[in-house]
């Protein structure tokens, strides 16, 4: 790093082109908690992981319970409704209608689809090809992000089980993806974005132009769980940064909305709720309170 470079930017990284922004013009704005809590059911054994989780336009919230392998559904008031055991942990959901979720299950190699109106009721199981973590729903068209195959990929599944394309892009010469982990489609249905905590980028991709953008920032690392509005503004929770992003449609930061001062240690995963009011956000088990569930007014 040169001179110029370590007194600018306080010996943080900066790019060869010297356009990393200064830490004093990076913009912050803290979201007012309404909410912290606890998600642990009463046959729980292990503290909660949850790694996934979705808001049905019913106003119900289902969550994917890693660590007690189960599906949680609450309410609007985060009142236990139902859960569901599943033999092999669950990674993530998302909606697919208002009474019907995919949840990815990467053990098995599936994505397992149920039920929500009355209950969790298992409707029919979509086999592929490698292990999925990551998943959204949108035009009868499932994307999801599989870090683990060779090489790491988002694969695109429709409704009736059948894996249509996969894509491992390349960023120049550069394979894009390490270790893709979340994906979320856009309120387009065509674009979606990737979160790849080892190469601490995320990226806007669709099936047609590989790369919109690549989202890089110096004070975003290890970004885990992304979310959507309907009006197309992404945010991203860094997991070793502890903070959370909110990124525009061109792929510029906008502001830091959350960080250690508002509780947020190791994030895990975050979400919009269906009516666009709250923000939700939940830990991973190295912050020690991943038991509960923060909420923010948007």
């Amino acid at each position: 790093m040169c001179d110029e470079c370590n007194e600018v930017h306080n010996t943080l990284q900066s790019t060869m082109k010297h356009d990393t922004v200064r830490i004093s013009q990076l913009r912050k704005r803290t979201l007012q908690e309404v909410a912290m809590t606890p998600l642990c059911a009463e046959h729980d054994d292990e503290p909660c992981w949850i790694t996934g989780i979705a808001n049905l336009s019913s106003n119900l919230w289902v969550i994917a319970d890693k660590s007690n392998s189960k599906l949680k559904i609450y309410t609007d008031e985060f009142k236990l409704k139902s859960e569901y055991f599943i033999e092999q942990a669950p990674f993530d959901v998302t909606a697919i209608d208002q009474s019907q979720i995919g949840v990815s299950i990467p053990a098995e190699y599936k994505i397992q689809i149920y039920d929500v109106k009355t209950g969790i009721d298992p409707v029919k199981s979509v086999k592929i090809k490698a292990q999925c973590y990551g998943i959204s729903f949108s035009n009868n068209m499932f994307v999801v992000a599989c870090p683990l195959s060779a090489p790491p990929s988002v694969r695109f599944v429709s409704l009736d089980g059948q894996e249509m394309t996969q894509m491992s892009p390349r960023d120049n010469v550069i394979p894009l993806f390490l270790r893709p982990l979340y994906v979320k489609y856009y309120p387009n249905g065509v674009d979606f974005a990737v979160s790849d905590a080892n190469k601490n980028h995320v990226s806007c991709l669709n099936r047609a132009v590989f790369r919109h953008f690549k989202y890089v920032n110096f004070n975003l690392t290890g970004p885990r769980g992304i979310t959507l509005t309907q009006n197309g503004e992404l945010y991203a929770c860094g997991w070793g940064s502890d903070n959370v992003h909110k990124i525009d449609g061109n792929g510029k930061y906008v502001e830091e909305i959350l960080n250690r001062h508002n509780g947020i240690i190791s994030p895990q995963n975050i979400c919009v709720s269906a009516n666009q009011k709250l923000l939700l956000v939940t830990l991973d088990l190295t912050s020690g309170n991943s038991d509960t569930i923060s909420v923010f007014e948007l």
